[in-house]
């Protein structure tokens, strides 16, 4: 089918579309048995005793608590794995899936493509020119559709399609007055608190100045049609999604396989459960339906993703890597009539991070909240654009 009327028949189909359940992978718990009075799993017992016997790992959940629990391996006694909790909480299943992946090769990736998941593998090493491309065509294919109405969320990264869809509007002189943009998240730099637009890693700051003011003057986008999201606009932010409806979500895929921010420690849960003396609490991941109904929350930021901003952003500087956002939820992800996901992870020479986590996202066949990209396998229309440097086979070898 032809790119451009494919996304026109994606992005114009009623709103009332039906989201799509998915399998699911089994998963391996970890429980910890507490019995001493002294212990300082108690702190973390009363707080999950206090949110009814289940608290999940994401929220701010006390400054407290925070320290105690901290991200992976801050547990004050048995720990998990500090890098991914898939190496901790995978099934086997999972597990010959996730070896599987390496073995893929750019000609198995468009072997791979359907209708309903489609496969395109770009010259790279940066795709944003090529996303900007196929923004501004959904979007003026929807809004032709639509009397000018159409609503797109985006993330900033791959940041690079920001300047050549703003160019691409202003010289088509398009009319934006009724175009939306939800963006997917921002920084936090510190609990309840998103990083000031003069930051160097502010998302707003840097959309703001290269994107949206120039479409305000040029292209009469509307303030009010912007959204980020920050502690105090949450609700307003998720019921204007409700009422316009999504017609695409684009986004990339971390290193640790978030999609927005979401990472896989927003999908697991702490269980408490009580005999006697004895206390069990039971770390697990949430499953489909459970994550499918988050919407927009702060969340703490996995290691992996930290490593990826230093290396991304920082210089390498991990040390001051920030470690918490703002993020749209599943929920709001899996409103839209098509997801479009955009790889292009890259380091130097023909190296990338992105080669074996970008198939995980396209090829895995069930859900798992470890592993959060694959919640894609719930939308309808889906397409996966690789990178050519992100397409070749995730093999080892010393560099």
């Amino acid at each position: 089918m032809d790119v451009a009327l494919w996304q026109l028949w994606c992005c114009c189909r009623k709103k009332d579309k039906k989201m799509v359940k998915p399998n699911e992978y089994g998963w391996k718990s970890q429980q910890y048995e507490i019995a001493p009075v002294g212990d300082p799993y108690w702190a973390l017992v009363s707080e999950i005793r206090n949110a009814g016997g289940k608290l999940q790992l994401h929220p701010a959940i006390g400054e407290g608590l925070g320290k105690l629990t901290g991200c992976f391996g801050n547990w004050p006694g048995p720990t998990y794995h500090k890098f991914h909790p898939a190496l901790d909480f995978a099934s086997d299943e999972l597990q010959a899936d996730l070896l599987a992946l390496k073995s893929i090769t750019p000609y198995e990736i468009m072997a791979r493509s359907t209708e309903a998941r489609q496969m395109r593998i770009l010259p790279g090493p940066k795709v944003g020119p090529e996303m900007a491309l196929d923004m501004f065509e959904t979007a003026t294919a929807v809004m032709a559709a639509n009397n000018g109405r159409c609503t797109l969320i985006k993330p900033l990264g791959p940041a690079d399609w920001l300047e050549p869809l703003r160019d691409k509007f202003i010289e088509s002189k398009v009319d934006l007055t009724n175009y939306a943009y939800g963006n997917m998240d921002e920084f936090t730099i510190s609990p309840g608190s998103i990083v000031p637009e003069n930051h160097p890693l502010s998302f707003r700051g840097m959309i703001d100045e290269q994107f949206i003011t120039p479409l305000v003057e040029h292209c009469g986008l509307k303030r009010e049609n912007v959204k980020i999201p920050n502690p105090y606009n949450i609700a307003d932010y998720e019921q204007w999604l409700a009422e316009r409806g999504v017609d695409a979500c684009y986004g990339g895929i971390g290193w640790g396989g978030h999609f927005a921010f979401i990472d896989p420690s927003t999908g697991l849960v702490w269980e408490l459960y009580e005999e006697g003396n004895l206390i069990t609490v039971v770390v697990r991941p949430l499953g489909f339906d459970e994550m499918s109904q988050m919407g927009i929350m702060e969340v703490s930021l996995d290691a992996v993703s930290n490593m990826q901003t230093a290396l991304h952003s920082g210089g390498g500087n991990w040390y001051e890597a920030l470690t918490s956002a703002y993020s749209i939820g599943l929920k709001q992800v899996l409103m839209a009539k098509r997801i479009s996901v955009w790889m292009d992870g890259f380091v130097l020479d023909d190296q990338t991070w992105q080669r074996w986590i970008a198939k995980a996202a396209a090829f895995l066949p069930k859900f798992t909240a470890l592993l959060p990209c694959t919640a894609t396998l719930a939308c309808e229309q889906v397409d996966f654009n690789f990178a050519s440097q992100v397409a070749q086979q995730a093999t080892s070898a010393l560099h």
